[in-house]
C-alpha cells in the first residue's frame, strides 16, 4: 500500500456520535498502511487527531474527549506502535492526559500535535542524519543496505549532491517489495542501484565499502530493523567492512524495549498464504538486532554512541506547555 495523503473534514459533531468510533474511521487508512515510513504516519495521525480534537473541544467535556482519543487511537497504535516515533507520539498524549487538568488540556493536546506535525518538532530532520553519514562516503563507493530505509535514502542522496554518488547494493525486500521500492526511489535520484535476492545479499557484503542500516525502534536490549540485518551486521565485522546505524532519536522506544510488529503473524500474504498442514510459517519481517553490532551510529547530531542517545533522546515530565523532551539521568 502507498502512502496516503489525507484531508480531513469532519461534519458537525453530533450529540449522539460515538467521538471514538468517528477517530477509529478517521485513522483507518493509516491503520491499514504497511508501507509508509513512522514519520509519514505519525504525523499524519498527529494532524487527524488535531483536526478531530478541536472539532469537539467546545462540545464534549474534556475528559470524555481525552478517554475517547485513547480508545480511538488503540487500533492504529496496536498496529503501529512497535515502531518508535508512532509510539512516542501515544505515550506522550498518555502523558498529557494523565497530568494536566481539565482547563490546561485542550491547549496542552494542540501545543504537542503541532509539534508533531511540524517539520523538525518532535520528529528531527532525518536529512541531517543522512548528511552527517554522507560526509564519509568517497567517490566511487559501494553501499549496502537491506530493505527500505528514508534515512538511508536521504544519506545515499547526500552522497550524491556532494559529487560522490555510491553503488547502492539491495535485496529486493521479499513479500511486501521493500527493497524493490528503495531501489525505485534511489534510481530516480540518479544513483546506481544494484539488487539482488535478500539470500544472495550476505555474499556481496566482501564486495562493499560499508554497510549501512535503518531501523524502526531503538532499545538498549536491541533495535529493531528488517530481518537478515544481524546476519548483514555480523558478516560485515567478519569481513572488517564497516557498518552503521542511521537513526533519528525519535526512534527510541519511550517504554525501554522495542517490540516486534504483531501485523506480521497475522497476515498470510507475507509468506505462503496456502500453506498446508504440517508447515509451520514464519512470516515476521522485522528482527532485535544488539547495538554493539554496529561500529557507528549516525543521528541527527553526527557521530553518536548508542548510550549517548538514550540520554539525549528519552522523554521528560510533561510541562504546562507540552511534554519536554529532557534527558533523565542513567539510572
Amino acid at each position: 500500500m502507498t502512502s496516503q495523503s489525507f484531508s480531513f473534514r469532519y461534519p458537525e459533531s453530533a450529540p449522539s456520535e460515538d467521538p471514538a468510533a468517528a477517530l477509529r474511521e478517521a485513522l483507518r487508512e493509516g491503520t491499514l498502511d504497511r508501507a509508509s515510513t513512522a514519520r509519514t504516519l505519525a504525523a499524519e495521525a498527529a494532524e487527524c487527531l488535531r483536526v478531530w480534537w478541536r472539532a469537539r473541544a467546545e462540545s464534549r467535556p474534556v475528559d470524555e474527549l481525552a478517554a475517547a482519543a485513547g480508545a480511538g487511537l488503540e487500533p492504529w497504535r496496536g498496529v503501529h506502535g512497535w515502531r518508535g516515533p508512532c509510539e512516542r507520539l501515544c505515550a506522550t498524549l498518555d502523558e498529557l492526559f494523565a497530568s494536566f487538568s481539565a482547563q490546561e488540556l485542550s491547549a496542552a493536546v494542540d501545543e504537542e500535535l503541532s509539534a508533531w506535525i511540524a517539520p523538525g518538532g518532535r520528529m528531527p530532520d532525518r536529512r541531517a542524519v543522512g548528511r552527517a553519514a554522507a560526509a564519509g562516503v568517497s567517490r566511487g563507493e559501494t553501499v549496502l543496505t537491506h530493505g527500505f530505509s528514508e534515512t538511508v535514502a536521504l544519506a545515499c542522496e547526500e552522497a550524491a549532491l556532494l559529487d560522490r554518488p555510491p553503488e547502492v547494493v539491495l535485496g529486493d525486500g521479499g513479500s511486501d517489495y521493500a527493497g524493490q521500492r528503495m531501489a525505485r526511489r534511489l534510481a530516480e535520484a540518479g544513483l546506481r542501484v544494484r539488487l539482488v535476492h535478500d539470500a544472495a545479499l550476505s555474499a556481496c557484503v566482501g564486495g562493499a565499502d560499508r554497510v549501512w542500516a535503518g531501523t524502526e525502534s531503538i532499545a538498549p536490549g536491541g533495535f529493531v530493523a528488517r530481518v537478515g540485518t544481524r546476519a548483514l551486521l555480523e558478516e560485515a565485522g567478519r569481513q572488517e567492512v564497516p557498518t552503521a546505524v542511521l537513526a533519528t532519536s525519535d526512534k527510541l522506544a519511550p517504554a525501554g524495549e522495542s517490540p516486534l510488529p504483531r501485523w506480521c503473524d497475522c497476515e498470510p500474504w507475507l509468506l505462503c498464504p496456502d500453506a498446508p498442514p504440517g508447515v509451520e510459517v514464519h512470516r515476521q519481517l522485522y528482527e532485535r538486532v544488539p547495538p554493539a553490532l554496529a561500529g557507528s551510529w549516525f543521528t541527527e547530531v553526527g557521530l553518536e554512541r548508542p548510550a549517548e542517545l538514550f540520554v539525549r533522546g528519552a522523554p521528560g515530565r510533561p510541562t504546562p506547555t507540552g511534554v519536554a523532551h529532557a534527558a533523565p539521568p542513567l539510572p
